[in-house]
Protein backbone atom coordinates (compact mmCIF):
# COMPACT_ATOMS: atom_id res chain seq x y z
CA UNK A 1 0.00 0.00 0.00
CA UNK A 2 1.49 3.09 -1.42
CA UNK A 3 -0.18 5.49 2.10
CA UNK A 4 1.77 3.21 4.27
CA UNK A 5 5.32 3.59 2.68
CA UNK A 6 4.28 7.46 2.94
CA UNK A 7 3.38 7.53 6.35
CA UNK A 8 6.59 6.25 7.04
CA UNK A 9 8.85 8.12 5.26
CA UNK A 10 7.03 10.96 7.02
CA UNK A 11 7.86 9.42 10.01
CA UNK A 12 11.30 8.56 10.05
CA UNK A 13 12.00 12.10 8.94
CA UNK A 14 10.15 13.58 11.79
CA UNK A 15 12.04 11.69 14.30
CA UNK A 16 15.06 12.35 12.65
CA UNK A 17 14.78 16.03 12.71
CA UNK A 18 13.54 16.73 16.18
CA UNK A 19 15.75 13.97 17.61
CA UNK A 20 18.61 14.42 15.79
CA UNK A 21 18.72 18.33 14.13
CA UNK A 22 16.47 20.29 16.37
CA UNK A 23 16.78 18.67 20.10
CA UNK A 24 14.08 17.55 22.50
CA UNK A 25 13.03 21.01 23.33
CA UNK A 26 12.23 22.72 19.86
CA UNK A 27 10.65 19.42 19.53
CA UNK A 28 8.57 19.58 22.47
CA UNK A 29 7.24 23.57 21.06
CA UNK A 30 6.74 21.64 17.50
CA UNK A 31 4.40 19.06 19.64
CA UNK A 32 2.74 21.67 21.33
CA UNK A 33 2.18 23.61 18.36
CA UNK A 34 0.66 21.35 16.00
CA UNK A 35 -1.94 20.10 18.99
CA UNK A 36 -2.84 23.86 19.54
CA UNK A 37 -3.47 24.03 15.50
CA UNK A 38 -4.86 20.91 15.16
CA UNK A 39 -7.52 21.94 18.40
CA UNK A 40 -8.06 25.64 16.80
CA UNK A 41 -8.65 23.77 13.09
CA UNK A 42 -11.64 21.25 14.92
CA UNK A 43 -13.16 24.02 17.50
CA UNK A 44 -13.81 26.20 14.41
CA UNK A 45 -14.25 22.95 11.83
CA UNK A 46 -18.13 22.88 11.84
CA UNK A 47 -18.78 26.83 12.16
CA UNK A 48 -17.16 27.12 9.29
CA UNK A 49 -18.50 24.61 7.17
CA UNK A 50 -21.90 25.37 7.97
CA UNK A 51 -21.18 29.41 8.02
CA UNK A 52 -19.56 29.75 5.25
CA UNK A 53 -17.79 27.02 3.03
CA UNK A 54 -20.86 24.52 2.33
CA UNK A 55 -23.05 26.41 0.36
CA UNK A 56 -19.93 27.88 -2.04
CA UNK A 57 -18.17 24.72 -2.12
CA UNK A 58 -20.37 22.10 -1.04
CA UNK A 59 -18.52 18.91 -2.41
CA UNK A 60 -15.39 20.31 -0.43
CA UNK A 61 -16.22 21.98 2.55
CA UNK A 62 -15.70 19.30 5.00
CA UNK A 63 -12.25 18.35 3.87
CA UNK A 64 -11.34 22.00 3.39
CA UNK A 65 -12.62 23.61 6.46
CA UNK A 66 -10.77 21.11 8.53
CA UNK A 67 -7.45 21.20 6.64
CA UNK A 68 -7.63 24.86 5.41
CA UNK A 69 -7.52 26.25 9.14
CA UNK A 70 -5.05 23.47 10.07
CA UNK A 71 -2.47 24.41 8.29
CA UNK A 72 -2.81 28.02 8.53
CA UNK A 73 -2.78 28.03 12.06
CA UNK A 74 0.43 25.95 12.32
CA UNK A 75 1.91 28.39 9.92
CA UNK A 76 1.01 30.82 12.17
CA UNK A 77 1.92 29.22 15.66
CA UNK A 78 5.27 28.00 14.30
CA UNK A 79 6.45 31.33 13.14
CA UNK A 80 4.95 33.45 16.50
CA UNK A 81 6.86 30.82 18.58
CA UNK A 82 10.10 31.17 16.98
CA UNK A 83 9.34 34.52 17.41
CA UNK A 84 8.51 34.63 21.26
CA UNK A 85 10.92 31.69 21.40
CA UNK A 86 13.98 33.14 20.34
CA UNK A 87 16.88 30.87 22.31
CA UNK A 88 17.18 27.00 22.42
CA UNK A 89 18.13 24.66 25.66
CA UNK A 90 20.89 22.48 24.90
CA UNK A 91 20.38 18.96 26.07
CA UNK A 92 22.62 15.69 26.20
CA UNK A 93 22.66 13.70 22.45
CA UNK A 94 20.94 10.87 24.15
CA UNK A 95 17.93 12.64 25.37
CA UNK A 96 17.39 14.35 22.38
CA UNK A 97 17.43 11.00 20.60
CA UNK A 98 14.73 9.81 22.88
CA UNK A 99 12.90 12.42 24.14
CA UNK A 100 12.96 14.48 21.30
CA UNK A 101 12.66 11.49 19.04
CA UNK A 102 9.72 10.61 20.61
CA UNK A 103 8.04 14.10 20.47
CA UNK A 104 8.86 14.04 16.88
CA UNK A 105 6.81 10.80 17.16
CA UNK A 106 3.71 11.92 18.35
CA UNK A 107 3.92 15.37 16.05
CA UNK A 108 3.73 13.51 12.93
CA UNK A 109 1.27 11.31 14.72
CA UNK A 110 -1.13 14.18 14.74
CA UNK A 111 -0.21 15.86 11.46
CA UNK A 112 -0.76 12.67 9.59
CA UNK A 113 -3.25 11.78 11.18
CA UNK A 114 -5.79 15.13 10.35
CA UNK A 115 -4.19 14.64 7.11
CA UNK A 116 -5.80 11.40 6.26
CA UNK A 117 -9.15 12.34 8.04
CA UNK A 118 -9.16 15.64 6.10
CA UNK A 119 -8.39 14.12 2.86
CA UNK A 120 -11.42 11.29 3.68
CA UNK A 121 -14.03 14.76 3.42
CA UNK A 122 -13.14 15.14 0.13
CA UNK A 123 -15.09 13.76 -3.48
CA UNK A 124 -11.92 11.27 -3.53
CA UNK A 125 -12.31 7.53 -4.18
CA UNK A 126 -13.47 4.84 -1.93
CA UNK A 127 -10.04 3.99 -1.81
CA UNK A 128 -7.31 6.64 -0.52
CA UNK A 129 -3.91 5.46 -1.90
CA UNK A 130 -4.65 1.85 -1.26
CA UNK A 131 -6.08 2.36 2.19
CA UNK A 132 -10.23 1.34 2.48
CA UNK A 133 -10.82 0.59 6.24
CA UNK A 134 -14.73 0.04 5.55
CA UNK A 135 -17.05 -1.45 2.96
CA UNK A 136 -20.30 -2.43 3.26
CA UNK A 137 -21.63 -6.07 3.03
CA UNK A 138 -23.70 -7.82 0.99
CA UNK A 139 -25.90 -8.24 3.67
CA UNK A 140 -26.25 -3.82 4.38
CA UNK A 141 -23.77 -4.10 7.06
CA UNK A 142 -21.09 -2.33 7.74
CA UNK A 143 -17.50 -4.61 7.49
CA UNK A 144 -13.34 -3.50 8.65
CA UNK A 145 -12.22 -1.00 11.18
CA UNK A 146 -11.03 2.31 11.00
CA UNK A 147 -6.96 1.55 11.09
CA UNK A 148 -7.22 -1.85 9.36
CA UNK A 149 -4.60 -1.86 6.75
CA UNK A 150 -2.35 0.71 8.20
CA UNK A 151 0.88 0.08 9.43
CA UNK A 152 0.90 2.76 11.98
CA UNK A 153 -3.41 3.51 12.50
CA UNK A 154 -2.84 7.52 12.99
CA UNK A 155 -6.61 8.54 12.08
CA UNK A 156 -7.53 6.15 14.84
CA UNK A 157 -4.67 6.90 17.16
CA UNK A 158 -5.59 10.53 16.34
CA UNK A 159 -9.27 9.75 16.89
CA UNK A 160 -8.32 8.72 20.34
CA UNK A 161 -6.51 11.53 21.32
CA UNK A 162 -9.06 14.34 20.48
CA UNK A 163 -11.62 12.34 21.92
CA UNK A 164 -9.97 11.82 25.12
CA UNK A 165 -8.77 15.57 25.73
CA UNK A 166 -12.53 16.85 24.57
CA UNK A 167 -13.75 15.44 27.25
CA UNK A 168 -10.77 16.25 29.79
CA UNK A 169 -8.56 19.13 29.72
CA UNK A 170 -9.76 20.56 26.56
CA UNK A 171 -13.49 19.78 27.52
CA UNK A 172 -15.90 22.02 26.65
CA UNK A 173 -20.25 22.31 27.07
CA UNK A 174 -20.23 20.57 23.67
CA UNK A 175 -17.57 18.38 23.26
CA UNK A 176 -15.98 16.62 20.31
CA UNK A 177 -16.44 13.51 21.07
CA UNK A 178 -19.98 13.63 21.55
CA UNK A 179 -21.07 16.30 19.00
CA UNK A 180 -19.17 14.64 15.85
CA UNK A 181 -17.55 11.32 17.33
CA UNK A 182 -15.72 9.11 15.59
CA UNK A 183 -14.69 11.83 13.33
CA UNK A 184 -11.70 8.91 11.24
CA UNK A 185 -14.96 6.27 10.69
CA UNK A 186 -16.76 9.91 9.73
CA UNK A 187 -14.51 10.25 6.89
CA UNK A 188 -13.95 7.25 5.47
CA UNK A 189 -18.10 6.67 5.25
CA UNK A 190 -18.26 10.16 3.49
CA UNK A 191 -16.53 8.90 0.47
CA UNK A 192 -18.78 5.40 0.52
CA UNK A 193 -21.57 6.31 -2.15
CA UNK A 194 -23.53 4.28 -4.15
CA UNK A 195 -24.15 6.50 -7.34
CA UNK A 196 -20.69 8.77 -7.91
CA UNK A 197 -22.93 11.55 -9.64
CA UNK A 198 -24.75 12.25 -6.08
CA UNK A 199 -24.21 14.75 -3.65
CA UNK A 200 -21.78 14.39 -0.29
CA UNK A 201 -23.20 17.40 1.39
CA UNK A 202 -26.34 19.25 1.68
CA UNK A 203 -27.38 22.38 2.79
CA UNK A 204 -28.68 22.67 5.99
CA UNK A 205 -31.74 24.71 5.11
CA UNK A 206 -32.77 22.09 3.04
CA UNK A 207 -33.55 18.84 5.52
CA UNK A 208 -36.27 19.68 8.54
CA UNK A 209 -36.42 16.91 11.52
CA UNK A 210 -40.07 16.66 11.74
CA UNK A 211 -40.40 14.26 14.78
CA UNK A 212 -38.93 11.00 16.13
CA UNK A 213 -40.29 8.13 17.29
CA UNK A 214 -38.86 5.85 20.16
CA UNK A 215 -39.82 2.43 21.92
CA UNK A 216 -38.32 -0.26 24.42
CA UNK A 217 -37.36 -3.36 22.92
CA UNK A 218 -37.66 -6.28 22.52
CA UNK A 219 -40.86 -5.94 20.46
CA UNK A 220 -42.83 -9.05 19.95
CA UNK A 221 -45.80 -7.96 17.21
CA UNK A 222 -43.33 -6.04 14.60
CA UNK A 223 -44.72 -6.85 11.23
CA UNK A 224 -43.29 -9.48 9.47
CA UNK A 225 -41.24 -7.52 6.58
CA UNK A 226 -39.84 -4.87 9.56
CA UNK A 227 -39.02 -8.30 11.83
CA UNK A 228 -37.44 -9.73 9.15
CA UNK A 229 -35.28 -6.89 8.58
CA UNK A 230 -34.33 -6.34 11.88
CA UNK A 231 -33.63 -9.65 12.91
CA UNK A 232 -32.43 -10.54 16.19
CA UNK A 233 -31.70 -6.74 16.66
CA UNK A 234 -35.46 -6.74 17.69
CA UNK A 235 -35.04 -8.89 20.79
CA UNK A 236 -32.43 -6.89 22.27
CA UNK A 237 -32.96 -7.08 26.16
CA UNK A 238 -32.66 -2.99 27.24
CA UNK A 239 -32.23 -1.60 23.87
CA UNK A 240 -34.86 0.90 21.91
CA UNK A 241 -36.25 1.44 18.14
CA UNK A 242 -35.42 4.46 17.45
CA UNK A 243 -37.01 6.09 13.94
CA UNK A 244 -36.10 9.60 13.09
CA UNK A 245 -38.79 10.93 9.93
CA UNK A 246 -37.46 14.09 7.55
CA UNK A 247 -38.33 16.36 5.01
CA UNK A 248 -35.86 16.64 2.01
CA UNK A 249 -35.92 19.37 -0.21
CA UNK A 250 -34.24 17.93 -3.42
CA UNK A 251 -33.20 21.00 -5.01
CA UNK A 252 -31.53 22.54 -2.49
CA UNK A 253 -30.15 18.96 -1.09
CA UNK A 254 -28.89 18.06 -4.18
CA UNK A 255 -27.29 20.90 -5.49
CA UNK A 256 -28.91 20.94 -8.89
CA UNK A 257 -28.79 17.48 -9.74
CA UNK A 258 -32.17 16.81 -9.91
CA UNK A 259 -32.02 13.62 -8.19
CA UNK A 260 -31.82 12.91 -4.39
CA UNK A 261 -29.81 9.86 -3.78
CA UNK A 262 -29.13 8.69 0.20
CA UNK A 263 -27.36 5.63 0.79
CA UNK A 264 -27.29 4.48 4.17
CA UNK A 265 -23.53 5.04 4.65
CA UNK A 266 -24.65 8.69 4.69
CA UNK A 267 -26.94 8.50 7.75
CA UNK A 268 -26.18 7.81 11.60
CA UNK A 269 -27.74 8.31 14.59
CA UNK A 270 -25.26 9.28 17.04
CA UNK A 271 -25.40 7.26 20.52
CA UNK A 272 -24.00 8.88 24.03
CA UNK A 273 -24.30 6.91 26.82
CA UNK A 274 -26.85 7.60 29.53
CA UNK A 275 -26.18 9.80 32.50
CA UNK A 276 -22.49 9.65 31.49
CA UNK A 277 -20.95 12.52 30.04
CA UNK A 278 -17.45 11.12 30.04
CA UNK A 279 -17.35 8.74 27.43
CA UNK A 280 -17.05 9.39 24.06
CA UNK A 281 -20.54 8.55 21.90
CA UNK A 282 -20.59 6.13 18.57
CA UNK A 283 -22.53 6.19 15.33
CA UNK A 284 -25.45 4.16 14.94
CA UNK A 285 -26.42 3.05 10.92
CA UNK A 286 -29.66 3.22 10.08
CA UNK A 287 -31.54 -1.09 9.65
CA UNK A 288 -34.49 0.11 7.15
CA UNK A 289 -36.22 3.56 6.05
CA UNK A 290 -39.32 4.56 5.30
CA UNK A 291 -39.95 6.45 1.74
CA UNK A 292 -43.42 8.59 1.18
CA UNK A 293 -44.85 7.85 -2.14
CA UNK A 294 -46.95 10.96 -3.45
CA UNK A 295 -47.97 8.47 -6.21
CA UNK A 296 -49.53 5.92 -3.97
CA UNK A 297 -50.05 8.19 -1.12
CA UNK A 298 -48.40 6.12 1.73
CA UNK A 299 -44.78 5.17 2.76
CA UNK A 300 -43.08 2.12 0.94
CA UNK A 301 -40.57 -0.10 3.48
CA UNK A 302 -36.94 0.23 2.27
CA UNK A 303 -35.07 -2.65 4.49
CA UNK A 304 -31.06 -2.09 4.31
CA UNK A 305 -30.47 -5.75 3.11
CA UNK A 306 -27.77 -5.63 1.26
CA UNK A 307 -25.38 -3.60 -0.33
CA UNK A 308 -28.18 -1.83 -2.74
CA UNK A 309 -30.54 -0.94 -1.25
CA UNK A 310 -30.69 3.36 -0.57
CA UNK A 311 -33.43 6.03 -0.82
CA UNK A 312 -33.91 7.71 -4.43
CA UNK A 313 -36.16 10.57 -5.74
CA UNK A 314 -36.34 13.19 -8.34
CA UNK A 315 -39.59 15.00 -6.73
CA UNK A 316 -39.18 18.58 -5.22
CA UNK A 317 -40.17 17.31 -1.78
CA UNK A 318 -39.25 14.14 -0.05
CA UNK A 319 -40.42 12.65 3.41
CA UNK A 320 -37.76 9.64 4.24
CA UNK A 321 -37.79 8.18 8.17
CA UNK A 322 -34.97 6.35 8.84
CA UNK A 323 -35.51 3.53 11.83
CA UNK A 324 -31.86 2.67 14.24
CA UNK A 325 -31.53 0.24 16.76
CA UNK A 326 -29.79 1.77 19.81
CA UNK A 327 -28.02 -0.19 22.33
CA UNK A 328 -29.02 -0.35 26.53
CA UNK A 329 -27.79 2.04 28.09
CA UNK A 330 -27.74 4.65 25.09
CA UNK A 331 -29.63 7.70 24.25
CA UNK A 332 -30.09 9.65 21.10
CA UNK A 333 -27.46 12.79 20.93
CA UNK A 334 -28.30 13.57 17.41
CA UNK A 335 -28.57 12.44 13.34
CA UNK A 336 -25.86 13.00 10.90
CA UNK A 337 -27.28 13.19 7.39
CA UNK A 338 -24.24 13.50 5.23
CA UNK A 339 -21.90 14.81 7.70
CA UNK A 340 -24.13 17.54 9.02
CA UNK A 341 -25.28 17.42 12.49
CA UNK A 342 -28.72 17.30 13.03
CA UNK A 343 -30.19 18.01 16.72
CA UNK A 344 -33.54 15.99 17.30
CA UNK A 345 -36.30 18.65 18.70
CA UNK A 346 -38.05 17.98 22.13
CA UNK A 347 -39.16 14.74 23.53
CA UNK A 348 -39.69 11.56 21.42
CA UNK A 349 -43.15 10.27 20.53
CA UNK A 350 -44.02 6.79 22.28
CA UNK A 351 -47.01 5.89 20.05
CA UNK A 352 -46.66 2.27 18.22
CA UNK A 353 -48.97 3.30 15.40
CA UNK A 354 -47.18 6.35 14.67
CA UNK A 355 -44.16 4.88 14.90
CA UNK A 356 -45.15 1.82 12.26
CA UNK A 357 -46.76 4.04 9.91
CA UNK A 358 -43.43 6.22 9.80
CA UNK A 359 -41.40 3.40 8.67
CA UNK A 360 -43.89 2.42 5.82
CA UNK A 361 -46.31 -0.07 8.00
CA UNK A 362 -49.92 1.35 8.89
CA UNK A 363 -50.71 0.06 12.40
CA UNK A 364 -51.88 -3.60 12.46
CA UNK A 365 -55.53 -4.41 11.65
CA UNK A 366 -57.15 -7.67 11.39
CA UNK A 367 -60.38 -8.43 8.72
CA UNK A 368 -61.93 -11.47 9.44
CA UNK A 369 -64.53 -11.88 6.64
CA UNK A 370 -64.75 -12.51 2.85
CA UNK A 371 -66.86 -11.32 0.52
CA UNK A 372 -69.34 -13.59 1.84
CA UNK A 373 -69.53 -12.51 5.02
CA UNK A 374 -67.91 -15.71 6.21
CA UNK A 375 -64.58 -17.10 8.18
CA UNK A 376 -63.31 -19.65 6.95
CA UNK A 377 -62.20 -22.47 9.14
CA UNK A 378 -58.33 -23.15 10.39
CA UNK A 379 -56.68 -25.36 8.07
CA UNK A 380 -55.40 -25.42 4.51
CA UNK A 381 -57.33 -22.67 2.61
CA UNK A 382 -56.73 -23.33 -1.44
CA UNK A 383 -56.68 -19.89 -3.12
CA UNK A 384 -57.32 -19.39 -7.12
CA UNK A 385 -55.14 -16.41 -8.37
CA UNK A 386 -56.50 -14.28 -10.76
CA UNK A 387 -55.01 -13.75 -14.09
CA UNK A 388 -51.51 -11.34 -14.63
CA UNK A 389 -52.48 -7.88 -14.57
CA UNK A 390 -49.69 -5.92 -16.02
CA UNK A 391 -46.56 -6.40 -17.75
CA UNK A 392 -44.86 -9.87 -18.64
CA UNK A 393 -42.60 -10.78 -15.92
CA UNK A 394 -40.64 -13.97 -14.70
CA UNK A 395 -43.06 -16.00 -12.60
CA UNK A 396 -46.95 -16.03 -11.40
CA UNK A 397 -48.74 -17.39 -8.57
CA UNK A 398 -50.37 -21.17 -9.60
CA UNK A 399 -51.90 -21.68 -6.20
CA UNK A 400 -52.14 -19.84 -2.68
CA UNK A 401 -53.15 -21.57 0.31
CA UNK A 402 -52.60 -21.27 3.85
CA UNK A 403 -50.05 -23.96 4.17
CA UNK A 404 -46.47 -24.08 5.89
CA UNK A 405 -45.34 -27.60 5.00
CA UNK A 406 -42.13 -28.31 3.27
CA UNK A 407 -42.66 -30.88 -0.55
CA UNK A 408 -40.69 -33.27 1.47
CA UNK A 409 -39.70 -33.88 4.99
CA UNK A 410 -36.07 -33.97 6.35
CA UNK A 411 -34.37 -35.23 9.13
CA UNK A 412 -31.86 -32.84 11.18
CA UNK A 413 -29.42 -34.68 11.67
CA UNK A 414 -29.22 -34.94 7.43
CA UNK A 415 -27.70 -31.58 7.74
CA UNK A 416 -26.32 -28.58 9.74
CA UNK A 417 -27.26 -25.75 7.53
CA UNK A 418 -30.39 -24.85 8.88
CA UNK A 419 -31.66 -23.63 12.71
CA UNK A 420 -35.42 -25.29 14.03
CA UNK A 421 -38.18 -24.74 16.48
CA UNK A 422 -39.90 -28.06 17.01
CA UNK A 423 -40.29 -29.61 14.01
CA UNK A 424 -39.92 -26.46 11.59
CA UNK A 425 -36.83 -24.71 9.81
CA UNK A 426 -36.59 -20.96 11.43
CA UNK A 427 -33.96 -20.43 8.90
CA UNK A 428 -30.70 -21.43 6.99
CA UNK A 429 -30.07 -22.23 3.33
CA UNK A 430 -29.43 -25.87 1.77
CA UNK A 431 -29.80 -28.65 -0.56
CA UNK A 432 -31.07 -31.60 0.29
CA UNK A 433 -31.38 -34.96 -1.71
CA UNK A 434 -33.72 -37.99 -1.13
CA UNK A 435 -33.11 -39.61 2.04
CA UNK A 436 -32.77 -43.38 1.90
CA UNK A 437 -35.65 -43.82 4.96
CA UNK A 438 -38.24 -42.45 6.17
CA UNK A 439 -36.78 -39.04 9.14
CA UNK A 440 -37.96 -40.05 12.52
CA UNK A 441 -40.30 -38.72 14.66
CA UNK A 442 -38.35 -36.76 17.12
CA UNK A 443 -35.75 -35.34 14.12
CA UNK A 444 -38.50 -34.30 11.48
CA UNK A 445 -38.65 -31.43 10.30
CA UNK A 446 -41.90 -30.68 8.14
CA UNK A 447 -42.67 -26.88 8.18
CA UNK A 448 -41.80 -23.65 7.25
CA UNK A 449 -41.80 -21.69 11.46
CA UNK A 450 -44.41 -18.72 11.74
CA UNK A 451 -43.50 -16.12 14.83
CA UNK A 452 -46.44 -15.47 17.07
CA UNK A 453 -49.89 -14.00 15.97
CA UNK A 454 -48.92 -14.99 12.05
CA UNK A 455 -49.36 -17.53 9.91
CA UNK A 456 -47.74 -19.44 6.91
CA UNK A 457 -49.01 -18.45 2.95
CA UNK A 458 -47.68 -21.00 0.61
CA UNK A 459 -47.46 -19.83 -3.11
CA UNK A 460 -46.68 -22.00 -5.80
CA UNK A 461 -44.72 -20.42 -8.52
CA UNK A 462 -44.34 -20.67 -12.30
CA UNK A 463 -42.37 -19.43 -15.14
CA UNK A 464 -44.21 -16.94 -17.03
CA UNK A 465 -42.39 -17.55 -19.71
CA UNK A 466 -41.70 -13.92 -22.41
CA UNK A 467 -42.79 -14.74 -26.14
CA UNK A 468 -40.83 -11.95 -27.49
CA UNK A 469 -37.31 -9.54 -27.35
CA UNK A 470 -39.24 -7.06 -25.31
CA UNK A 471 -41.03 -9.81 -23.24
CA UNK A 472 -37.64 -11.01 -22.23
CA UNK A 473 -36.42 -7.24 -21.45
CA UNK A 474 -39.61 -6.78 -19.38
CA UNK A 475 -38.36 -10.08 -17.30
CA UNK A 476 -35.31 -9.04 -16.41
CA UNK A 477 -36.24 -5.75 -15.02
CA UNK A 478 -39.22 -7.30 -13.16
CA UNK A 479 -36.87 -10.14 -11.91
CA UNK A 480 -34.66 -7.46 -10.05
CA UNK A 481 -37.82 -6.74 -8.19
CA UNK A 482 -39.10 -8.11 -4.80
CA UNK A 483 -42.64 -9.95 -4.65
CA UNK A 484 -45.16 -9.58 -1.73
CA UNK A 485 -48.72 -10.30 -0.92
CA UNK A 486 -51.09 -7.23 -0.47
CA UNK A 487 -53.90 -7.19 2.50
CA UNK A 488 -57.68 -5.51 2.03
CA UNK A 489 -56.01 -2.79 4.49
CA UNK A 490 -52.69 -2.35 1.44
CA UNK A 491 -50.22 -4.05 4.16
CA UNK A 492 -47.59 -5.63 2.01
CA UNK A 493 -46.13 -9.41 3.23
CA UNK A 494 -42.56 -10.24 1.86
CA UNK A 495 -41.15 -13.58 1.38
CA UNK A 496 -39.91 -15.38 4.80
CA UNK A 497 -38.39 -18.36 2.18
CA UNK A 498 -38.83 -20.98 -0.29
CA UNK A 499 -38.48 -24.50 -1.20
CA UNK A 500 -37.54 -26.16 -4.46
CA UNK A 501 -38.40 -29.70 -5.40
CA UNK A 502 -36.75 -31.17 -8.03
CA UNK A 503 -37.54 -34.17 -10.04
CA UNK A 504 -36.32 -37.23 -8.24
CA UNK A 505 -37.60 -35.94 -4.65
CA UNK A 506 -33.99 -33.33 -4.34
CA UNK A 507 -35.26 -29.78 -2.73
CA UNK A 508 -33.85 -26.83 -2.17
CA UNK A 509 -34.53 -25.05 0.91
CA UNK A 510 -34.04 -21.12 2.00
CA UNK A 511 -35.81 -19.97 4.98
CA UNK A 512 -34.87 -16.56 6.80
CA UNK A 513 -34.27 -12.55 6.97
CA UNK A 514 -32.84 -11.87 3.95
CA UNK A 515 -33.96 -15.19 1.61
CA UNK A 516 -36.02 -13.98 -0.92
CA UNK A 517 -34.47 -9.95 -1.47
CA UNK A 518 -35.54 -10.15 -5.14
CA UNK A 519 -37.59 -12.44 -7.20
CA UNK A 520 -33.81 -13.00 -8.90
CA UNK A 521 -33.43 -15.11 -5.80
CA UNK A 522 -35.67 -17.77 -6.80
CA UNK A 523 -34.75 -20.68 -8.66
CA UNK A 524 -37.43 -19.67 -11.71
CA UNK A 525 -34.91 -19.73 -14.88
CA UNK A 526 -33.87 -23.45 -13.42
CA UNK A 527 -37.18 -25.12 -13.22
CA UNK A 528 -37.67 -28.11 -15.03
CA UNK A 529 -40.92 -29.75 -15.45
CA UNK A 530 -42.38 -31.65 -12.73
CA UNK A 531 -40.32 -29.11 -10.32
CA UNK A 532 -42.39 -27.14 -7.89
CA UNK A 533 -41.18 -24.16 -6.58
CA UNK A 534 -43.11 -22.79 -3.39
CA UNK A 535 -42.80 -19.30 -1.83
CA UNK A 536 -43.35 -19.06 2.19
CA UNK A 537 -45.05 -15.86 3.31
CA UNK A 538 -45.58 -14.61 7.13
CA UNK A 539 -49.09 -13.41 7.30
CA UNK A 540 -50.66 -11.73 10.02
CA UNK A 541 -53.89 -13.91 11.41
CA UNK A 542 -57.23 -12.56 10.58
CA UNK A 543 -55.67 -11.08 6.98
CA UNK A 544 -57.78 -10.72 4.20
CA UNK A 545 -55.37 -11.30 1.22
CA UNK A 546 -56.25 -9.89 -1.85
CA UNK A 547 -53.71 -9.21 -4.63
CA UNK A 548 -50.02 -11.00 -5.35
CA UNK A 549 -47.66 -8.89 -6.31
CA UNK A 550 -44.60 -9.93 -9.07
CA UNK A 551 -42.50 -6.70 -8.88
CA UNK A 552 -43.80 -3.25 -9.64
CA UNK A 553 -45.23 -4.22 -12.58
CA UNK A 554 -47.32 -7.39 -12.76
CA UNK A 555 -50.12 -8.83 -10.37
CA UNK A 556 -52.85 -11.45 -9.82
CA UNK A 557 -56.41 -10.72 -7.69
CA UNK A 558 -56.52 -12.98 -5.26
CA UNK A 559 -59.72 -13.79 -2.18
CA UNK A 560 -58.01 -15.37 0.80
CA UNK A 561 -58.92 -15.00 4.62
CA UNK A 562 -56.06 -16.09 6.81
CA UNK A 563 -57.58 -18.35 9.57
CA UNK A 564 -57.43 -16.65 13.14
Amino acid sequence: MFLNICILLFFILMVYWWGAVQGVFSAMLHLAVTIAAATLALAWWEPLVVGFLIKRMPAYCWGIGLLGPFVLWLIALRVASDKLVRGNVIMPNWANWVFGGLMGFFSAVISSGLLIIGLGFLPLPTSLMGYRPLSVSTDGTLAGHVGEGLWLPVDKWTQGFFNTVSLGSMSTANPLALRQPQIAQQAALFRMRYDSDHSLAIDPASVKIDAWYQTSLPISDMPTDLAQALGDRLKEIGGKLVVVDTTWTVAAATYAEGKLTIPPTQVRLIAVNEGHKQTPGSLIAPVCAGQFDPVIQSRKFIPFLNDREFVTSTFQEVKVSFAFVLPEGKVPGGVLLRHLRYDLPGEPELQREPLLASMGRPPIQVDTTDTTGQTPPDGDTPGAPGGREGVVAGGLAASVEVNDTLPRPFSKNYTTDFSYEDDAVTSGKGELKKPEMAPPMGLRVTRVYAPSGLKIVRVRIEPDRAQSIFGKAMVSAAMTQQLWLEDSFGQKWFPAGYAWRRAGDTQEISVGPGSVKAASDLPIPKLAKGDDLYVYFAVQRGAKLVRFHFGQGTSQDLNLVVPE
